[in-house]
């Protein structure tokens, strides 16, 4: 009876040690996972970006100079989302993982290199982008460089235009020192960004809207969808007109005119946002412009 008691002790202690013990083990390989990720995106970046300078803060947090920078200008680059990728991957090859060092080193080149000062480099990259006036305020209260930011009105929606420069994974906004920097013209912002937008734009939404009256939607997910409002009049002939809704950033949606001239179902559309919200009254388009409804 009393060697029963003693096993059954000696598996209670063992049993609690093994409850203790297994989460300490899974911190510990978790550690052990980071701080290899850690080691290897380092090496990729150092080959990648010859006479950049990494220091390791931690195996979740890097301090990186970029070659050409002065020495105050650093950037600090949490590794979580990096920790996230690699640990959710099907494949765990050394392939597999590069490729994923490879998105987030051009994030950092495109985002941190010293801007080229040929103008043609930017040609093609820049695009226009419509923001709330809270947004565009948000950005100039944050000193200087958001006072320069480049804007104009969009009509009476009580939108903005502004421009970036679109890089493969993020967006940068254009103000009047990165122009200086770029040697762009300013007058040439509007026409070169729209021609840009021209390129990515199904212009049979518009018809579609029109002729066969029915609600169509671009939701290419790029960033641009609702900014490609500013196409639709260029689509549309004397005497026509359509609505249009964008509600959010990622999303336009354009529909037959009410046959009643009862707006109110457009307008319940019109304030679904899926996100940040952008506008939340459905807009009049005809080849002239556009009105608030």
């Amino acid at each position: 009876m009393n060697t029963k008691k003693k096993n059954y002790r000696f598996w209670i202690v063992g049993a609690a040690l093994v409850a203790l013990l297994v989460p300490a083990l899974s911190v510990l390989e978790k550690k052990s996972f980071h701080a290899k990720v850690c080691r290897d995106f380092v090496a990729y970046l150092e080959k990648e970006i010859p006479g950049i300078n990494v220091v390791a803060e931690s195996d979740s947090v890097l301090q990186i100079q970029f070659p050409g920078n002065p020495e105050e200008k650093k950037t600090r680059l949490s590794l979580l989302k990096l920790h996230k990728r690699i640990s959710e991957s099907e494949s765990q090859s050394i392939k597999d993982r590069e490729e994923i060092y490879g998105e987030f080193v051009q994030i950092l080149k495109e985002s941190n290199w010293p801007l080229s000062d040929n103008p043609e480099h930017y040609r093609m990259r820049i695009f226009p982008l419509l923001i709330t006036q809270d947004k565009l305020e948000s950005m100039q209260g944050l000193g200087e460089k958001g006072k320069g930011i480049i804007n104009r009105k969009f009509d009476s929606t009580g939108l903005f235009i502004v421009f970036v420069i679109d890089y493969s994974n993020h967006m940068s906004y254009i103000d009047k020192e990165v122009l200086k920097k770029i040697k762009f013209p300013e007058e040439q912002l509007y026409p070169v960004a729209m021609k840009n937008l021209h390129m990515h734009f199904p212009g049979e939404t518009v018809r579609n809207a029109v002729e066969k009256k029915t609600y169509s939607s671009i939701k290419i997910m790029d960033g641009y969808d609702a900014t490609r409002l500013l196409l639709v009049p260029e689509y549309l002939m004397d005497g026509e007109s359509v609505a249009a809704l964008v509600p959010d950033s990622n999303i336009l949606t354009l529909a037959p005119l009410p046959d009643n001239g009862d707006w109110s179902r457009l307008q319940k559309l019109a304030r679904l946002a899926d996100g940040e919200p952008l506008l939340n009254k459905p807009i009049l388009v005809t080849k002239k412009g556009f009105e608030l409804k």
